[in-house]
């Protein structure tokens, strides 16, 4: 009885008569940009795909073709791994494929490829249908008019800076111009990716307040070229722009004696030199 009312409620209304929630739902605002998408029908319900079939992510409404999951076949070729059906849901998952921010999208599936209870399940086969838009793009940190290095010594220098967002300043001191990126400031590491020189992590900033970290500079060669990345996060990985400073070590060589001096030479009975 159920699939006989199914049929004739599709017919009617153009829209399958299961039970099934959409996640996220339809129309929604504000999806993230790696959204794990869900349709769950009845609990009684069976979910299966039709071999060779393709489900759409496009842009909505220029309908332009974000990706093509595949169905795929049994044995070849394979499902594509973003795309399952267990069960009563249908899931469809986008975690590790980032979604443009502020935009929308629609979910288009072509006709026959998803069933049922071994009938077709027709909803996604509408250009107008499934559609959800992601979130704005979140607010970065922005350096104000800062940072700076100051007090320069033979053994530490000073790091100024300002933000107009909380969270934590991240430092690395590098022989290198070449900037590394903000995750690796973070992580402690050069451009390359191998441990920074000196690093200062986690150091917490308050929004719009000048903060200063000092650097223990002992280790480092004297009379040497420097350069000092800062990045500020706002409590996760949301960066600002990666600063670069320079600086050049003071000279922190004690004064040695040539090989041959000093040394004593014309001994008389009452002098030397």
């Amino acid at each position: 009885m159920k699939q006989l009312f199914t049929i004739l409620f599709t017919l009617a209304i153009g829209f399958s008569a299961w039970g099934q929630t959409f996640s996220p739902s339809l129309g929604a605002p504000d999806v993230e940009i790696n959204p794990d998408i869900s349709i769950t029908f009845d609990v009684s319900d069976v979910v299966t795909f039709v071999d060779l079939k393709t489900i759409y992510i496009l842009k909505y409404p220029s309908l332009d073709i974000v990706t093509e999951l595949k169905t795929g076949a049994n044995p070849f070729p394979p499902r594509d791994i973003k795309l399952t059906g267990i069960g009563n849901k249908l899931r469809i998952n986008l975690t590790s494929f980032n979604l443009e921010y502020n935009t929308q999208y629609l979910i288009y599936s072509e006709a026959g490829a998803i069933k049922v209870n071994d009938l077709d399940w027709p909803d996604l086969n509408s250009f107008s249908y499934y559609t959800f838009t992601t979130e704005a793009p979140p607010t970065l940190p922005q350096w104000v008019t800062y940072p700076n290095l100051q007090n320069l010594s033979k053994t530490a220098i000073d790091v100024y800076g300002q933000v107009d967002l909380g969270g934590n300043c991240h430092l690395v001191v590098t022989n290198s111009s070449t900037a590394p990126t903000a995750a690796n400031v973070k992580a402690g590491l050069n451009h390359t990716g191998a441990a920074a020189t000196i690093v200062s992590s986690n150091n917490a900033v308050i929004a719009d307040t000048e903060f200063s970290v000092n650097l223990d500079i002992t280790s480092l060669t004297s009379e040497t070229q420097y350069w000092v990345y800062a990045v500020c996060d706002d409590g996760t990985d949301n960066f600002s722009t990666v600063e670069q400073m320079t600086f050049t070590t003071q000279d922190t060589q004690a004064p040695t004696y040539n090989a041959t001096y000093p040394s004593v030479s014309a001994i008389t009975g009452t002098g030397a030199t």
